[in-house]
């Protein structure tokens, strides 16, 4: 249990909008996890009712991973998490605030999902189909990445050393579990796609007939099995009927497995021969070379940790691996999202939502129209409904007009409020500590630069790589740019992006310009990159401000521009 929850105010300034509904006057910030539930917050309410507070503001109390102690880590979208309680616990616990008259604000992670748990279905059908599953457009994975060994796969850098190492010394083993192979890694399962299954299920036919016969009914089971196997869709299937045979068509031989084992004890202990020959002998190096073909088949491709910040290809929240961006611009996604937590807007459980990290989506004006509107609808009133976001305002940046909430969860307030007990007269002092300890004397705007740049070496790297893939990729299709290389353009916008004065900007298919102030920040990023690198060639940052202004580059026409 929390021992000192903190009290809180949501967004006092950048109201800009009629009001809603219901507009918190103050909120008490809840930790909710396995150590502290429904029923357990529900006991604080006399007290919080004591201290006048408007609305309870909790942490996300979606589906996690097991044992998590923030709920960021989303896994599940449609459930309550069992930790903390059922939905019949927390319609107890919103009776018992509305009793006291006490909000309820809901935390909404929409950017991205925890891939660590095997409780994440989504995740876990992409490892088992790669590109065909139909969860696969719901995450930002890049299926043709510049390495040919990832087409079609995901990369897991899940590794604590290099991957034959790994191998070598079993730490990856072939695992069998009520009619279904997977593969076990650092404690957790993985599954093995079924069209994989006949790998082992070959081996194991092959003894079952050496000990019962061709003509027993036990191997002419598992005959037809191994065929019914080959006929799946493959992992790059992308016809939908097909695809839907193939989730089903593997649900009913699994069962088939199962049943199998269950009735045929030579056909479990042959199972398990082909699953300990498959997993090598310690020492013996050509042991291994089956399960490594076996793993090749799977649509991901095991790797060290370190492999992440170079060759990753899924988007993740910043630089953690275990957190995978979802496309929740995707309507389907959006709804598959937002679905339960609609319908808490719609019983009156739920009174207002702050948005984690809004900042990650792809378009964040257009997924706040979609949240307001799915609110509304739920609660049938024409009113807005009482949203806020987690959003970074730095410099003279504004939040912007068109995103229909109600402001900010108020870092910059923060910021100011923390001014107050920072003695200014201290600043000399820690200053010298500071050069003293470093040897270094740098000025501010020089320490924030260097800084920046080291992120994109080290932890980001193979993002900046995807990027400058990109704009490699652009030049090569015209005259103009074709002579730019990779290198060059990978280091004109690692230098802008070391550059730029705010988090992001917010330009759209949508729009032919950026807005005003969209276009400042760019040109302000790109000036100060220039007078950076001097000796760098003019026309790669002319080239790259033109593409982010959406300017033609001179000399593309209108076919080229596509």
């Amino acid at each position: 249990m929390l021992e000192t929850p903190a009290v809180g105010v949501l967004p006092v300034g950048h109201l800009k909008r009629n009001s809603p509904d219901h507009t918190p006057s103050s909120t008490y910030r809840l930790q909710l996890n396995h150590l502290f539930s429904f029923s357990q917050a529900a006991a604080l309410i006399d007290y919080l009712g004591a201290l006048g507070i408007g609305d309870c503001y909790c942490s996300p109390f979606l589906k996690a991973a097991a044992g998590t102690t923030h709920g960021y880590d989303v896994t599940d979208h449609s459930q309550i998490n069992p930790e903390i309680g059922t939905l019949d616990d927390l319609r107890r616990w919103n009776e018992c605030l509305k009793e006291h008259g006490i909000g309820l604000v809901a935390d909404v992670v929409p950017n991205h999902m925890c891939i660590d748990d095997a409780s994440n279905e989504w995740w876990w059908d992409v490892l088992e189909n790669g590109p065909s599953s139909p969860f696969a457009r719901y995450f930002d994975i890049d299926w043709n990445p510049p390495k040919e060994d990832l087409a079609n796969k995901v990369l897991l850098p899940i590794l604590g050393d290099q991957y034959g190492r790994i191998l070598e010394d079993q730490q990856i083993a072939v695992i069998y579990e009520q009619g279904g192979f997977f593969v076990s890694v650092n404690q957790k399962r993985l599954p093995l796609a079924p069209r994989s299954w006949r790998f082992l299920l070959d081996a194991a036919a092959s003894r079952l007939k050496n000990q019962i016969g061709e003509s027993h009914p036990s191997v002419l089971e598992l005959e037809s099995i191994l065929t019914g196997l080959s006929h799946l869709a493959p992992a790059d299937e992308t016809d939908a009927d097909k695809i839907r045979e193939r989730q089903r068509e593997k649900e009913i031989l699994r069962k088939r497995i199962a049943a199998l084992a269950d009735s045929s004890r030579e056909f479990q202990c042959a199972i398990e021969a082909s699953r300990i020959e498959i997993n090598g002998v310690k020492g013996i190096p050509r042991s291994f070379d089956s399960l490594e073909q076996l793993l090749a088949q799977q649509a991901y491709r095991l790797s060290f940790w370190k492999v992440a910040s170079d060759e990753i290809n899924y988007r993740r929240f910043f630089d953690i691996n275990q957190l995978a961006a979802i496309r929740v611009e995707d309507a389907e996604v959006f709804q598959a999202v937002h679905a339960l937590m609609f319908r808490l807007v719609r019983e009156g459980i739920v009174d207002g939502l702050r948005v984690d990290h809004s900042d990650g989506l792809w378009d964040p004006a257009e997924y706040f129209r979609r949240l307001q509107a799915g609110c509304l609808t739920a609660r049938e009133t024409p009113r807005p409904f009482y949203i806020v976001t987690e959003k970074v305002l730095l410099g003279s940046e504004t939040l912007r007009s068109a995103w229909e909430i109600e402001g900010t969860t108020g870092y910059d307030f923060l910021r100011l409020v923390n001014g107050l007990f920072v003695d200014v007269r201290g600043r000399r002092a820690f200053r010298r500590l500071y050069e003293a300890f470093t040897r270094t004397h740098p000025a501010a705007d020089d320490l924030v630069y260097e800084s920046k740049k080291l992120i994109l070496q080290t932890s980001m790297s193979g993002e900046l790589s995807v990027l400058a893939g990109k704009l490699d990729r652009i030049s090569e299709q015209h005259r103009w740019s074709r002579d730019f290389t990779f290198a060059s353009l990978r280091h004109v916008l690692r230098e802008t992006i070391a550059c730029f004065p705010i988090y992001r900007t917010y330009i759209t298919g949508r729009v032919d310009r950026p807005d005003p102030e969209d276009e400042r920040h760019i040109r302000e990023a790109i000036n100060r990159a220039r007078r950076r690198n001097q000796s760098t060639d003019e026309s790669l940052f002319e080239f790259l401000e033109k593409l982010l202004l959406l300017e033609d580059p001179e000399g593309i026409d209108l076919g080229q521009r596509m």
